[in-house]
């Protein structure tokens, strides 16, 4: 009985919110073959506290309850006595024979629902493969489309190395070829530096030279100016000799009165030549 009423209180919360109102017993009709007015009493009925809603506990204990009501009732029919009020017992027994019908109906509809409830379970497992076919489709699209993105990427990045790595190669060759440049010209500047060097040396040995040539003609400058200098010496006594050899000469022919014009003359002309010399 507590299977049937889950299944009962499913079938009027079909949304599963965890609780039934007043309309939604209306949704038992065919399940229970009452009437609108008839599932009101019922819910009233079951309803005892007048909340206005049942809970999936509360139906099942109301349940059970009228349900064994309904089981008393069908003992106390069967220990009757034979002369008891035959119209009680007929109305027991039409309303027994009524329950009866209606708990095969109830039967019925249980294993028509447990059908429907298997054939939703099937339809929701074909519904849930599906859905999972659909999502592992989608995700090895996703997948695909993930590796070809990634794919792209690393040959966009493996070019970008690539070109990466040729500018660093070219910029490696440049560098290398600058050095051997560098190094063809300290070559030649370290040539020119040993030439430059040599010629140093060429005219510090030949400033040396010079040197010594110029200290050599600066003592024959010296030697000459000393001899210069020397014969300057001898020439001023030598002329200072001569003139006072042409003095003592003149003053001698001035004192000679007897001797004529003319042989003073040549005297003065004599002396002139020797002050000459």
């Amino acid at each position: 009985m507590e299977a049937i009423g889950h299944k009962l209180f499913q079938l009027g919360d079909p949304e599963g919110k965890g609780f039934i109102v007043r309309r939604d017993m209306q949704k038992l009709k065919d399940e229970l073959s009452m009437t609108p007015e008839q599932l009101e009493i019922v819910f009233d009925t079951l309803d005892v506290e007048q909340k206005g809603y049942l809970t999936l506990s509360q139906f099942l204990e109301k349940f059970s309850e009228s349900v064994g009501h309904l089981e008393n009732i069908c003992k106390a029919a069967s220990q009757m006595e034979p002369d008891s009020d035959a119209v009680s017992v007929g109305r027991v027994e039409a309303f027994l024979r009524a329950l009866h019908v209606d708990l095969v109906k109830m039967v019925e509809r249980d294993r028509e629902l447990e059908e429907i409830l298997q054939s939703r379970e099937i339809q929701h497992q074909n519904n849930m493969q599906k859905l999972f076919e659909e999502l592992e489709s989608h995700f090895r699209e996703e997948q695909e489309k993930t590796k070809l993105e990634d794919q792209r990427k690393f040959r966009l990045e493996l070019t970008a190395l690539e070109n990466e790595l040729a500018d660093k190669e070219d910029r490696f060759r440049a560098a290398v070829s600058t050095r051997q440049e560098f190094a063809g010209q300290l070559v030649a500047a370290q040539q020119r530096e040993l030439a430059v060097m040599a010629e140093n040396a060429k005219l510090i040995e030949t400033r040396e030279r010079l040197l010594n040539d110029l200290d050599a003609e600066r003592a024959k400058t010296c030697q000459l100016e000393e001899i210069i200098e020397r014969t300057n010496v001898e020439s001023a006594a030598d002329n200072e000799k001569h003139f006072k050899q042409g003095f003592y000469v003149a003053k001698n022919l001035v004192s000679m009165k007897e001797e004529g014009l003319l042989q003073q003359l040549e005297i003065l002309q004599d002396m002139k030549n020797i002050l000459l010399n």
